[in-house]
């Protein structure tokens, strides 16, 4: 389509931010490539939203580069970096239509009129709101508001689009359909996009990577299978996802015994003597659940309850031994159980991440 620009790389070097004895930021290292969505991810106060404001140009690094394009705008003010933004509330104009919203960058640009209003009209038609040109924001659901708001940021054919947590002020079924939309509209457009957000599902659903940031700094950026397969650190493991936390003991060769079974430690785990106790982190869909009269190995255990999810179903067993463990099954097999069922629960996997059983894993949520 006519909006559709150069995709632009964005390179952040070595930015700190700090607020008082608060680091928000600490030498955060982060590449986008043209025409990447990067998600960043993390519980409040992590830092995600510092990097993006710094981005913007909103505020100012301590230290650091911030590079668009091969060119260095650390210090160009905010209104000449062409930056396109989608803020969680709209931030629509209550006295202007959708179309007069969404053109009014343009306007400011001095973009002609009919010029800007043919654009107007093109992106309403991208977001499906072509019909609702000469609405209101008041009489527009919160849904069709944000799709105004994002029509309007992309526009200006930004260099960059900012996303600061755009869907959480949206129920969950419109929520999950905008989504799907910023994705479309993202890579129709080609546009480089930074999308903020804690909703751990909204990022690994529409990123073309994910980065997972901790008390100022990035522990994982990677594409969204590999980040839930392969969690490079304890807190990745723990905060991306479910995961049954099983008390282990660290054995000769890197080996622990999880649910029955002697499972490898996974690269990024904590790095811990022979002999040292340990949580194992295995994910519910990492075990598997069978009758316990079969000769399956495992431990024992009873159904506690079960939870029907759609096409799969979460069993929550209670072990012998004294922990519970979360299961997820598809749903045609799950059924076979029901709530008291003895059972025998084994481990599905290789390998697992450990960490100590001291560490504190996720904090600030």
């Amino acid at each position: 389509m006519t909006m559709t620009r150069n995709s632009t790389s964005v390179e952040l070097r070595n930015l700190r931010r700090t607020f008082g004895s608060v680091v928000a930021l600490d030498n955060l290292n982060l590449t986008l490539n043209p025409g990447e969505l990067i998600a960043l991810l993390g519980p409040s106060g992590c830092g995600k939203t510092t990097a993006l404001r710094l981005l913007a140009g909103l505020d100012q690094p301590d230290s650091g580069e911030i590079v668009v394009g091969g060119k260095d705008i650390t210090h160009v003010p905010a209104s000449k970096r062409n930056m396109g933004m989608v803020f969680q509330s709209y931030s629509l104009f209550p006295n202007l239509t959708a179309a007069q919203n969404v053109a009014f960058g343009l306007r400011v640009r001095r973009v002609g009129r009919v010029e800007r209003l043919k654009r107007a009209a093109e992106l309403l038609e991208l977001v499906g709101l072509g019909e609702q040109r000469d609405r209101y924001p008041h009489a527009m659901s919160g849904g069709q508001q944000q799709r105004v708001a994002l029509a309007r940021a992309i526009a200006i054919q930004p260099d960059v689009l900012l996303l600061d947590e755009p869907l959480s002020a949206l129920d969950a079924m419109v929520r999950s359909q905008l989504r799907d939309e910023i994705r479309r509209l993202q890579i129709e457009v080609g546009i480089t996009t930074l999308f903020v957000t804690h909703d751990q599902e909204e990022a690994m659903a529409i990123a073309d990577r994910v980065g997972v940031m901790r008390s100022g700094n990035l522990e994982q950026l990677d594409a969204p299978p590999s980040l839930y397969a392969r969690p490079a650190t304890p807190f990745v493991a723990s905060f991306v996802g479910t995961n049954n936390n099983l008390p282990t003991i660290v054995e000769a060769g890197g080996i622990v015994q999880v649910l029955g079974r002697n499972l490898g430690i996974a690269a990024g785990s904590d790095e811990l003597p022979v002999g040292a106790t340990a949580n194992a982190l295995l994910r519910p869909e990492s075990v598997s659940v069978a009758r316990a009269d079969s000769a399956t190995a495992g431990l024992r255990g009873t159904v506690s309850t079960t939870s029907f999810l759609g096409s799969t179903t979460r069993l929550v067993l209670k072990l012998d031994a004294g922990q519970d463990v979360l299961v997820d099954l598809p749903s045609t097999v799950a059924r076979e159980f029901a709530a008291g069922d003895e059972v025998i629960a084994c481990a599905t996997t290789n390998e697992v991440v450990i960490q100590h059983q001291e560490r504190v894993v996720i904090e600030d949520v």
